[in-house]
């Protein structure tokens, strides 16, 4: 753990140097997720769930072409830090194209920072389902954002379909992605957005451990789609989806529904139901049910969540109880739209 702590203050002093020469340019930004959990023995116990370090900011010839870098610390990746997103791109004024690796635009909750997201876990449709579910959500391609500062929103992309970096496209075809939202205005500052999002490629001996399990892999057409619509207003919102996988003639589905309400401006209570029904025989698909509540420290610099997980269909009908501690190194200042 010191280890990990003295990596991490080496690479905050080495994005923070650049940013005092250059601050027109360049900023940094991070969190950092720490967790209590208790349930199963299998996974009870304190953890650093995640930390996120980011530099992103315009380039200083082109003004026009911005740049992102991102790392982050998991324990799912044996405590080591790990390359997430290293990007460029160019806003035209109508939109926004990126180049390099990235979360290709699939899916309303992923396209959702995760410090955001008032769960202690994206929904197991989400995660299973994208199309880049395998490799940390990210591929590596380019992609068009359109639609900026309208109602609507387009996305379209073409990725390598295995999420690496890699120069042997042997096998392969590539992936493409699209994503198209409406939002309509209701009564007051209440509104809608509603949207679909849709990807195919080909793939040979693709390992779909989240789909098929940890034995089993795919070759064939893989086609992915899901719909989306969330409501929101001053003080509250209410999302949900509905994702497929169609491997061939087989196929994966799920949707999650999630509320999310503030009780005062530092308190809020959130609820979900989700299931996801995959291809793996040894998995056992039942309905997750999650309560919370949130407390917020220092404006949004800071929150404490606590969150009840139980599947009352499951055999064993597990229950987890989460306490969840997120702290900004330097908040961001995006909301959840």
């Amino acid at each position: 753990m010191l280890r990990t702590a003295a990596t991490f203050a080496a690479l905050a002093a080495l994005l923070a140097a650049p940013c005092r020469a250059s601050a027109q340019q360049a900023s940094w930004n991070g969190y950092v997720q720490a967790r209590l959990q208790g349930g199963p023995h299998d996974v009870r116990g304190f953890s650093i769930r995640r930390a996120k370090l980011w530099v992103k900011g315009s380039t200083p010839v082109l003004p026009h072409v911005a740049f992102k870098v991102q790392g982050i610390f998991k324990r799912s990746a044996g405590e080591g830090f790990t390359l997430q997103d290293a990007y460029a791109a160019y806003d035209f004024g109508k939109g926004v194209v990126r180049v390099g690796r990235m979360v290709p635009d699939f899916s309303l909750e992923r396209s959702q920072p995760d410090a955001l997201v008032p769960t202690a876990e994206r929904a197991a449709v989400i995660d299973a389902l994208i199309p880049s579910a395998e490799t940390g959500a990210r591929d590596v391609g380019v992609e068009a954002l359109l639609g900026s500062g309208s109602p609507w929103h387009l996305g379209v992309g073409v990725f390598n379909g295995t999420g690496r970096d890699a120069e042997d496209f042997t096998g392969r075809r590539l992936l493409l992605t699209e994503r198209v939202t409406l939002t309509l205005p209701l009564a007051g500052a209440t509104h809608v957005r509603l949207g679909a999002s849709g990807a195919l490629r080909t793939v040979r001996g693709a390992p779909y451990r989240r789909i098929l399990g940890a034995a089993e892999t795919f070759s064939g057409r893989d086609l992915r789609w899901g719909g989306e619509a969330r409501i929101s207003a001053k003080r509250w919102s209410l999302q949900g989806e509905y994702v497929e996988a169609r491997l061939e003639d087989d196929v994966a589905r799920g949707f999650y529904v999630l509320a999310h309400g503030a009780l005062t401006p530092s308190t809020a209570l959130t609820a979900s139901v989700e299931r996801l029904d995959d291809l793996d025989p040894a998995s056992e698909d039942a309905a997750l049910l999650t309560a919370g509540l949130t407390r917020y420290l220092a404006g949004q610099d800071a929150k404490i969540l606590v969150e009840i997980r139980t599947r009352p269909g499951a055999a064993d009908r597990a229950t987890e109880l989460i306490t969840q501690f997120q702290l900004f190194f330097r908040h961001f200042g995006r909301t959840l739209s």
